[in-house]
């Protein structure tokens, strides 16, 4: 149990890459944090967690675009564990669509979830590192589709024949 005794925020816990994660954290003995917007997908993965490793888990929903309630969900799992280890920075949403298509609005979203939500729970993460002078581990988590890109054909060839 590499992780015995560690405390493991995971941000997008609920699913996917982050409830993988808080499963891999949990299955190496940490006690971890499941935060997610979704609380039923919360409870799901703390069910699973528990009865698998055996681990605490506290379950937190939190819009992490919002620096009240990243702050309330530092201060919970502080209250409850004492202490923060690891954080994961795994909350993160994908607008799939054409650029000339996509609205401001979903572009904006879409920023403060994955940029401005990885930032504020490192900042609250990482003052509560930092001022127990015990240090800690922040891991920012991104998907490979940030690196995809849209085939737009139809409009290459507009554009080309305009």
């Amino acid at each position: 149990m590499l992780l015995e005794k560690k405390v493991a925020v995971v941000t997008g816990a609920g699913r996917g890459i982050g409830g993988a994660i808080a499963r891999g954290y949990a299955k190496e003995g940490a006690a971890v944090v499941l935060v997610s917007r979704t609380a039923g997908q919360l409870q799901e993965q703390a069910e699973l967690i528990r009865g698998r490793y055996g681990v605490p888990v506290l379950t937190v929903p939190c819009d992490v675009s919002r620096e009240d309630e990243v702050q309330a969900m530092v201060e919970k799992a502080l209250a409850e564990f004492g202490r923060i280890d690891i954080l994961a920075n795994c909350a993160g949403i994908t607008m799939v669509a054409p650029s000339e298509e996509l609205t401001l609005e979903n572009w904006h979203k879409c920023l403060n979830i994955n940029l401005d939500g990885t930032f504020l729970c490192s900042k609250h993460v990482g003052a509560h590192m930092i001022g127990r002078g015990g240090g800690g581990k922040i891991v920012n988590i991104t998907s490979i589709v940030a690196h995809a890109a849209i085939p737009r054909a139809p409009l290459m060839r507009q554009v080309k024949a305009g």
